[in-house]
């Protein structure tokens, strides 16, 4: 706490003496102080972002707890939370919180090519 108190003392002090240097017109040995300037601070330039195009947002695949009818596919339980999909014996699905928790029936490189990516304990 003292030391910040300490910095900005020095720096009145210091700005005191360039003040009254700069007032008083002392010679010395061919040593003329006419006059002190301090230089103003540089204006900081920030680039604004351009917008080029509106982003296109589209919907994301509707996942549905209801089996569709399909002869491929199998059945995985997603975490919507984590991204993750896990076999319906995996011990991480009963850790799952209910809200979080939605089936799927379908092809597993489906569920990666939704964002999801499969569980490091059960390897579906």
């Amino acid at each position: 706490m003292k030391r910040p108190l300490i910095v900005a003392l020095a720096f009145v002090l210091l700005l005191f003496i360039l003040f009254s240097l700069a007032n008083t017109n002392h010679r010395q040995a061919g040593v003329q102080i006419s006059s002190v300037s301090i230089p103003s601070p540089t204006p900081r330039i920030t680039a604004t972002p351009r917008i080029t195009a509106a982003p296109r947002i589209t919907a994301a695949p509707r996942i549905t707890s209801t089996p569709k009818p399909q002869t491929t596919g199998a059945r995985y339980i997603l975490n919507t939370n984590t991204k993750k999909f896990h076999k319906p014996s995996c011990t991480s699905v009963t850790q799952m919180k209910e809200k979080n928790k939605q089936t799927y029936y379908g092809t597993r490189s489906e569920i990666i090519e939704m964002g999801y990516s499969p569980c490091q304990r059960c390897h579906p």
